[in-house]
């Protein structure tokens, strides 16, 4: 590999290692409750589908020490 190469490779793995990766950050479960969250807002014909994962997924997002 090229010098360039190299330095491009260390600079993107510092870059990521000073930024830190959203989903090292939060458990699991609290992720998936965005994503619901997110399903549930988008959703404009009727009563969200997918209310009672929201309301699993809070509780399990807590109990694994997340903020919902």
């Amino acid at each position: 590999m090229t010098r360039i190469a190299i330095a491009a490779a260390l600079g993107a793995a510092l870059l990521l290692t000073a930024t830190g990766w959203p989903a090292a950050s939060e458990p699991y479960s609290c992720q998936m409750l965005r994503e619901a969250e997110r399903k549930c807002a988008a959703n404009t014909i009727g009563p969200c589908y997918v209310r009672h994962e929201v309301d699993r997924l809070r509780k399990q997002c807590i109990r694994e020490g997340g903020k919902p």
